[in-house]
């Protein structure tokens, strides 16, 4: 039948047809080399056939018994224990079974969240950034638009909730594991996309708060849990705190956190315990420190009251710091790339709405203050500048010199001529 089929397939088909043999047998026969064809191997092809049908009669006395299976079962059992009987890797908890949240399924981890001047934010590992010397050019830390620069970093956890404060006075709600992670080059994604931010408003200032209603910076502290108030400032210096339990349910759209005079915006937003004390650092290199207490605690559309004077028309303030200790420093940091930090107790507290004492020496080398930073731990603290052009330089603070008020530090980045400093992150 074989030799008379002209191509595989119709040998197939006629050994089908003519001995009834299924598709498998006839594939099986097909494949056989041709010397077994020819001999057949009847005794090799005999035994195994009685060999199965033993194994079938074997196999249907143990299907009939519910012991043998058993046996067979227990047996089996025991090759797997000889085998792999390493210890359990999982474990049995005994108790209700409650709702998975979105929490319970995002890792718990360090993560850098950054805001650009045109409101598009992104998280980062905090490692992109390596550590470069004093002087350093920086690393590309965005492929922003033209004209657009990152204004605002954080450090904070995945499972911490931002407090978003906008120019105009609201604030906003967003987890932190719903902004989506980037790499260091990346946009980021508009904000308006994450949150119901209205128009015009920007993002000027923003805290985290933990699962445990903590709020702080974005990086832990002692005082997480004992701060009671936000307290805020705005560009043109006037000064409001309003207790954080006033914050709990901030709806979709933002809630109202302070009323502004028309030519104002709110800036900075910090934590405060109660019994802290405030400073403030403007861009002329002007700065005044005075009680907390001095200013009392206001509902949420209040207006707040005057926290400095200035004596120049262009003045405003671009730093703001709550002191916790005497030991603390103040590093401050020029738009042309200079630093320095400057001991806390070379800064007398005075009465709230002065004019304040020279704190940076303001030149057109250095070019005006742009940021103001409380460091509790400068030893064991790296500081990320990040340029309009979107450069970025992470040093050690190390590097960073101490000195008086009136003097104007170290160059720590090199700015090109038509980049300048736009803000800057502690890590």
């Amino acid at each position: 039948t074989i030799r008379k089929s002209k191509t595989q397939d119709s040998a197939k088909t006629n050994l089908i047809d003519k001995f009834k043999f299924t598709e498998v047998q006839a594939q099986a026969i097909l494949d056989m080399q041709l010397r077994r064809l020819a001999a057949l191997e009847k005794m090799k092809l005999r035994n195994e056939h009685k060999d199965i049908k033993k194994k079938i009669k074997e196999y249907n006395l143990v299907l009939e018994s519910e012991g043998k299976i058993l046996e067979v079962i227990d047996a089996d059992l025991q090759i797997i224990k000889e085998n792999f009987g390493d210890e359990r890797k999982s474990k049995v908890i005994k108790g209700k079974i409650g709702e998975i949240n979105e929490e319970d399924m995002v890792a718990s981890e360090n993560t850098l969240v950054t805001i650009t001047h045109s409101g598009y934010i992104k998280r980062v590992d905090p490692d992109s950034y390596r550590s470069q010397r004093r002087g350093g050019k920086g690393v590309s830390g965005g492929n922003n638009k033209k004209g657009d620069f990152v204004e605002h970093a954080i450090l904070c956890n995945t499972l911490d909730e931002l407090m978003l404060f906008s120019n105009k006075g609201k604030v906003y709600t967003l987890r932190v594991f719903e902004i989506p992670e980037y790499n260091r080059t990346a946009k980021g994604l508009p904000l308006v996309n994450l949150i119901q931010l209205d128009q015009n408003d920007l993002i000027t200032s923003f805290v985290t708060r933990d699962s445990k209603g903590g709020v702080s910076e974005g990086k832990d502290n002692d005082d997480k849990g004992r701060n009671k108030y936000l307290t805020m400032v705005t560009r043109n210096g006037v000064i409001k705190k309003t207790k954080i339990s006033d914050f709990n349910n901030i709806r979709a759209n933002g809630l109202i956190a302070l009323t502004l005079e028309e030519s104002d915006e709110l800036t900075w937003v910090k934590p405060t315990t109660g019994n802290d004390e405030v400073i403030l650092i403007t861009s002329d290199g002007k700065s005044i420190r005075f009680k907390e207490s001095d200013v009392r605690a206001m509902g949420r559309t209040a207006k707040g009251v005057t926290a400095m004077k200035f004596k120049s028309k262009t003045d405003h303030i671009v730093g703001m710091g709550i002191i916790k200790s005497e030991q603390f420093r103040l590093l401050t940091i020029s738009e042309r790339g200079y630093a320095k930090m400057t001991e806390l107790k070379e800064y007398g507290t005075q009465k709230r709405a002065g004019s304040g004492i020279f704190t940076f020496k303001v030149t057109t080398k250095t070019g005006s203050v742009i940021a103001a930073k409380i460091l509790d731990n400068p030893k064991d603290t790296e500081v990320v500048v990040i340029s309009e052009k979107s450069k970025v330089i992470r040093s050690s603070l190390k590097a960073v010199p101490t000195q008086g008020r009136q003097t104007s530090g170290v160059k720590i980045m090199n700015v090109d001529a038509n980049d300048k400093v736009a803000t800057v992150a502690m890590v």
